[in-house]
C-alpha cells in the first residue's frame, strides 16, 4: 500500500474532500429589506456589497453601481439581495 508511507497532511491534499461553500443563506438571514450598506465592487448588475459588517453578493436594481456607492437592501427574491442606490 504506497499510501502507508504518507503523512496525514499528504493524504489530505490527495483525497477529495468535501468543503462547503460559504453559506449564502446566512448571510441572507442576517439581512433584511432597509439595511443600508456600500459596494465593495463595481455592481455590473451584480457583485458584493458589504452589509451588516459582512460582505454579500447582490444584484443592482438600480443599473450599474460603482465601487464604494452607497446602497439600501430594495427585496430579497429566491434568495437575491437586490439593492438600490442609497438616496440622500
Amino acid at each position: 500500500r504506497w499510501y502507508g508511507s504518507c503523512d496525514s497532511k499528504t493524504l489530505d491534499k490527495i483525497a477529495l474532500k468535501k468543503t462547503s461553500p460559504p453559506s449564502r443563506r446566512s448571510a441572507e438571514d442576517k439581512v433584511k429589506v432597509g439595511d443600508v450598506g456600500v459596494t465593495t465592487t463595481r455592481l455590473a448588475l451584480i457583485g458584493y456589497a458589504e452589509i451588516n459588517g459582512d460582505i454579500v453578493e447582490v444584484k443592482s436594481s438600480d443599473g450599474f453601481l460603482n465601487e464604494k456607492t452607497p446602497i439600501i437592501v430594495d427585496r430579497i427574491a429566491d434568495g437575491v439581495l437586490l439593492v438600490e442606490r442609497l438616496k440622500q
